[in-house]
């Protein structure tokens, strides 16, 4: 037994601590793959099964590095000397520092989400940090006491031990979630509501309303592509009322979400920008539609549309991207570990259109028995263009391989850049390819809403909030021009029985969704919009005039090689767009010049000065309300950067 002691007290503490920390991690790990084998509805997959193998070299890996450098800073204190510190050396104390060390990992981490306007609440995060404390003293009173009579092996018992009781209550509450899975992720359980539909129908259909961001119309075979890469939008087009000249007003994420879900311009509800809030103030369709008993739910698949922003609204289940999403783990900071140093995820700032479905599909499989509003956000067609390979249609033609002729991003937009024709053709097709990864899932989420029974009783809309300018100067980007590869969107309406199928030319824009929507389930328009009801109350396409449909661009990012402020108005078959900054008026023919290469302000000055003076006096009769940019933690900034909203 002496010889034993002796033996233990010999080994360095840096390879003790190691050993501790590293056993540690991997119980964790353990026990979390066993949540999800035994009580998740998992496919198993080579994919899955590499996810389960990589996490496990994670684990081991920082459990090793963060005992070892535990060990080190205890050889140091060891050799200071001192009774104190010669007790943190021994077993007990390896185990206890190392249960510490996780701890403080999860403090620190929890505290950054609070800072950084994370949505665990102030009492959550005390309570989790008071009861992982009061965890880790347990454990190191716990395991001295064993220490003392026992060695190591008793030690490694009781730390086990420990562990696994400290374990249960953290995560059992998740391990009980059907449908939700162990990573900290989305929610996608039944909203435990028990709400009564109000409604002028009988039977008011469920709402999803899908949205392809970055999307243009010509890339669609329904709005006259050739090269079918888009059979499931195509079909549900042929199924719908599609209009063929739907405007966005902006053509920037945040501001065209926000007047969908609003019914107002950009300049009334003052998210004219990415980088601004929608207020509090105002009545979403998603609050509309919960207040008359819908529950509802979002899948956002970019972190441009966190619920940070106000786009949550009104919705009882709101996912969207975070870096937390990453892992099997809820040790969120080895989470942060393991996506910063070995990943450089893109998990954290957008999600790909396959983990979107099965986020929607399993939500709507656990809440389609009452009606529901479900909106589903896919971004895979943003810049940059990475189709999966069966996908990539560049590769398909054998235009791989070229390097990007710009040093910089922002070369891309300034004058006189003369892009390479064949590097803007695989650019051209990767993007494509990306339009059809979406299509593909796009069907799979349709397919789901068919095989649960509901597609005969559910209103689908699909539209785009924008398209992708890939001409006249300004490349693979969006936002702060107004060309109409970038303001026409796509539009349409499927709802068996009540929306009869057909294609209708009049002009609309995105502020008409919320009237049109809550006319279609029978529901009061009671908030103020600058939309209209363009089905009519019983599914017929109405028979007005044209309307003028006014345009903007980025009010806050005045740079006129890459970012101009421009104001417009679209009324077909003329389009005029002021960019008052850099003194360019433009004037064009969308129906004979759908690219807009001839500038007609001087040939036809009284056309120009008609619409001039519409956009004037709706300015003067629409007042711009002022928000200030939302405050943006580090986290929140360097996401909207990733995507190229900000420099």
């Amino acid at each position: 037994m002496v010889d034993r002691k002796r033996a233990e007290t010999s080994v360095p503490p840096v390879f003790r601590t190691a050993f501790a920390a590293a056993v540690l991690l991997a119980l964790f790990c353990a026990l979390e793959w066993l949540v999800l084998v035994v009580r998740l509805p998992v496919v198993w997959s080579p994919a899955v099964l590499g996810l389960v193998l990589r996490n496990a070299l994670i684990y081991a890996l920082t459990g090793l590095l963060g005992g070892a450098a535990l060990g080190v800073c205890l050889a140091i204190l060891q050799s200071v000397g001192g009774s104190s510190v010669n007790a943190l050396t021994r077993p007990a104390g390896a185990w206890a520092l190392a249960f510490a060390g996780i701890v403080a990992f999860y403090w620190i981490d929890a505290a950054n989400v609070l800072y950084s306007g994370g949505s665990r609440e102030p009492v959550a995060l005390a309570l989790d940090g008071a009861a992982l404390a009061a965890g880790a003293v347990l454990a190191w009173v716990l395991v001295r006491r064993a220490a003392r009579g026992g060695g190591v092996r008793r030690a490694l018992v009781v730390g086990v031990v420990v562990t696994v009781v400290l374990w249960l209550p953290f995560y059992a509450p998740i391990a009980g979630r059907a449908g939700e899975r162990v990573d900290g992720g989305p929610d996608l359980r039944r909203v435990n509501v028990e709400r009564v539909v109000q409604s002028d129908v009988a039977s008011p259909p469920n709402v999803l309303l899908i949205m392809l961001d970055t999307t243009r119309t010509d890339c669609l075979g329904c709005y006259g592509a050739e090269d079918g890469v888009t059979p499931n939008i195509d079909g549900l087009a042929s199924e719908s009322m599609l209009f063929e000249q739907a405007v966005t007003p902006e053509p920037l994420t945040r501001p065209a979400v926000a007047t969908m879900l609003t019914g107002l311009y950009p300049r009334s509800h003052g998210v004219d920008t990415n980088t601004k809030s929608l207020d509090a103030g105002f009545v979403t369709l998603a609050e509309a539609l919960q207040a008359r008993g819908y529950v509802t739910g979002a899948f956002m698949a970019a972190s441009v549309l966190s619920g940070y922003y106000g786009t949550d609204q009104g919705f009882d289940s709101y996912t969207e991207p975070s870096e937390e999403r990453w892992e099997l783990s809820g040790l969120l900071a080895l989470k942060r570990f393991y996506v910063s140093i070995f990943a450089h995820s893109r998990w954290s700032v957008e999600i790909p259109a396959a983990e979107v479905t099965r986020r929607a599909t399993t939500w709507i499989r656990n809440n389609g028995d009452r009606p529901f509003f479900a909106f589903v956000h896919y971004f895979d067609a943003h810049y940059p263009y990475e189709p999966p390979a069966e996908h990539d249609l560049a590769f398909a033609s054998g235009l791989t391989g070229l390097s990007v002729p710009y040093e910089h991003p922002q070369d891309r937009f300034r004058q006189g850049f003369d892009m390479p024709a064949d590097f803007l053709e695989m650019t051209w097709l990767k993007y494509k390819g990306e339009i059809a990864y979406t299509d593909e899932y796009v069907g799979v989420l349709l397919d789901a809403l068919d095989d649960m029974g509901l597609a005969d009783d559910t209103l689908v809309v699909l539209l785009s909030d924008h398209g992708e300018s890939f001409e006249k100067g300004f490349y693979f980007a969006h936002g702060n021009r107004l060309f109409d590869s970038l303001v026409h969107v796509v539009l349409m309406f499927r709802y068996p029985g009540r929306v009869e199928p057909g294609r209708a030319t009049t002009q609309v824009h995105l502020a008409d969704l919320y009237p049109t929507v809550v006319s279609l389930l029978g529901i009061p328009l009671e908030a103020e919009v600058q939309g209209n009801d363009i089905l009519g109350f019983r599914g017929r396409t109405p028979d007005q005039p044209e309307r003028a449909v006014f345009l903007q661009t980025d009010f806050e990012n005045p740079k006129p090689f890459s970012s101009r402020v421009s104001l417009g108005v679209r009324l077909p078959p003329w389009k005029y767009v002021d960019s008052p900054e850099i003194g360019l008026r433009e004037l064009y023919d969308i129906h004979a010049d759908p690219g807009e290469f001839l500038n007609l302000v001087d040939e036809r000055p009284e056309i120009a000065a008609e619409l001039a003076s519409l956009l004037e006096s709706w300015l003067a009769t629409t007042e711009r309300r002022e928000t200030a940019d939302a405050e943006l933690s580090p986290k929140r900034l360097e996401a909207l950067r990733a995507l190229g909203y900000v420099q």
